[in-house]
Parts: C-alpha cells; structure tokens; sequence
C-alpha cells in the first residue's frame, strides 16, 4: 500500500506541475517570451487576454528611485521601474489589468497596467 501512495502522491504533484506551466504558457507561440516577465508586484505580466500591442515609448529612463516615465498610447504613467521590460520581438505592448468586462480599460493608468514592453533605446 506504501507504494500506491508513493504512485499517487507522484502521479497527483505531476498534474499540478503540468497546470501550472499550461496556466503560465497562456501565451501564443510568438508571446511565450513574456513568460519570464512579472510585474513590479511579482505577478506575471500578461497573456493573450491583457497583453495588447500599442504604442509605448519611453520618456525618461529614471525618475527618482525605481521609476520611470512612459507614454503609452498617449498617456503619460509613471512605472516601477520591474513593470518596464525590453521587447524581444520589436512590437510594443501594454499589459492591463482586465476590468470586470475582462477588457482591457480604454485609457492605460498606472492602476490598470501590469507591464509594458518598449523597443529601441532606454
């Protein structure tokens, strides 16, 4: 009976690995780079829902301690500094925080982005 158990407790903590990394590849093939990216809170950046390509450039590469200005789509946000990534496939992208309708909000916050991606300098 010992070894059913060793079977199962195997068997159950190899599903949850498989879940885990099924929920954290949410991404299309060409986005499963995002997947090592998180959020100045830790959580990770985005997946195909909340993960959209706009416009994002950057400002100013430092204000103060830990943040940074950056326009996206016309909006200027100041970010933690962990929130603004380098994109690896020269699109940019704004990472939001889906509302209750699980859209992305019309005009991009700092309360309603996780993440952004930006190309060239910075």
């Amino acid at each position: 009976m010992g070894k059913r158990w060793q079977t199962a407790g195997f068997l159950i903590g190899l599903a949850c690995f498989v879940a885990w990394g099924i929920a954290r590849s949410e991404h299309l093939p060409h986005l499963a780079w995002m997947v090592r990216y998180t959020s100045a809170s830790g959580t990770d950046c985005c997946s195909e829902r909340d993960c959209v390509p706009t416009s994002v450039a950057l400002t100013r590469a430092w204000v103060g301690i830990g943040q940074m200005v950056v326009l996206v789509n016309g909006a200027t946000l100041l970010l933690p500094t962990q929130s603004v990534h380098r994109s690896e496939d020269g699109q940019t992208y704004w990472c939001c925080m889906l509302g209750d309708d699980a859209k992305c909000p019309a005009v991009p916050t700092p309360a309603t982005t996780r993440c952004v991606f930006y190309t060239g300098g910075g």
